[in-house]
């Protein structure tokens, strides 16, 4: 995604943003410039595509809150191991290990869960 991309992207969405538009546009139009998790959640939330913003999610999210947002996931959604695993293409231990909280689940894992889930709730609206 460009920086143009980008841009236009956060101008469509301005209205939800909680921060100065001028800052946001400032840090996106500067690729060394740092992002708080916050502002990396409302990105990922409109769909910036930004290297950026999974190492910030991963900064500002605990191991105990991604733990507690996948668990939350998999219960909504009636989610067992065997059908989380299928979705994110990794092994049932995998997926148990993070539900006990024996292994620490990547940003990426929870992010990827989400989007998954968000795109199935998007088709069945339609």
């Amino acid at each position: 995604m460009t920086t143009e991309e980008k841009i236009s992207k956060i101008l469509e969405n301005e209205e939800s943003c909680s921060y100065r538009i001028e800052k946001v546009i400032a840090i996106v139009s500067n690729p060394e410039a740092p992002l708080s998790g916050d502002m990396a959640e409302w990105m990922r939330q409109i769909g910036i595509d930004d290297p950026r913003i999974e190492p910030a999610l991963d900064e500002a999210l605990s191991a105990e809150a991604r733990e507690a947002m996948f668990r939350s996931l998999m219960d909504r959604y009636n989610l067992n191991n065997r059908a989380t695993a299928s979705l994110l293409g990794c092994s049932v231990p995998t997926i148990a290990s993070y539900r006990t909280g024996r292994q620490s689940i990547p940003i990426r894992r929870l992010m990827q869960l989400r989007r998954i889930i968000e795109a199935i709730d998007h088709a069945r609206s339609e």
